[in-house]
């Protein structure tokens, strides 16, 4: 018997309070919880809904839904960074590759023209810092959209939440 709208709702919520913050995850585990519901009520005809999810949740063992979480976070890690790795590769071909040097080359030859080393090294690390800030700014205004929209919607990605923590990486190194 497949089980009703009112009872998927209450496996989003089962999960979410077992600490399953991301609602793609959630999905998954509450897909799981169903098949393995139906299935045990399809057997056992007298197993109420919440009996049986009591004897689903029993077999993810002592930890609950903290294996699962585990798993998922590193395989979509590992998905995510064989995704970034794609785009670092994409962006270093023919004409992105040519104008990142030319502009390297220009900014290179612009402070070249400066006699006074200090000069040059005060304007090298003013682009530096004027970038760090830039990078800082935009990376706290993405986040503020970002909280307004999961906010809105009421779900959290675990991808987004891989692509946020990745961009804070990057921006790190930058500064």
């Amino acid at each position: 018997m497949p089980l009703s709208e009112k009872q998927i709702e209450q496996l989003y919520k089962f999960t979410r309070t077992h600490f399953v913050e991301h609602y793609d995850l959630q999905t998954e585990l509450v897909d799981h919880l169903a098949n393995g519901i139906e299935t045990q009520q399809s057997s056992i005809p007298e197993l109420t809904f919440e009996e049986a999810l009591k004897l689903e949740f029993k077999k993810f063992g002592v930890c609950g839904f903290n294996d699962v979480i585990q798993e998922k976070t590193k395989a979509m890690s590992k998905q995510y960074r064989v995704l970034l790795w794609r785009f670092f590769k994409e962006w270093f071909k023919w004409p992105k590759l040519v104008l990142t040097i030319t502009l390297l080359g220009v900014q290179w030859g612009m402070l070249s023209f400066l006699k006074d080393p200090g000069l040059r090294y005060n304007i090298g690390m003013g682009i530096l810092f004027f970038l760090a800030l830039f990078t800082m700014y935009y990376m706290f205004k993405t986040k503020k959209e970002r909280e307004l929209f999961m906010n809105k919607c009421g779900k959290k990605w675990m991808l987004g939440e891989l692509i946020y923590n990745y961009g804070w990486i990057s921006s790190f190194l930058l500064i």
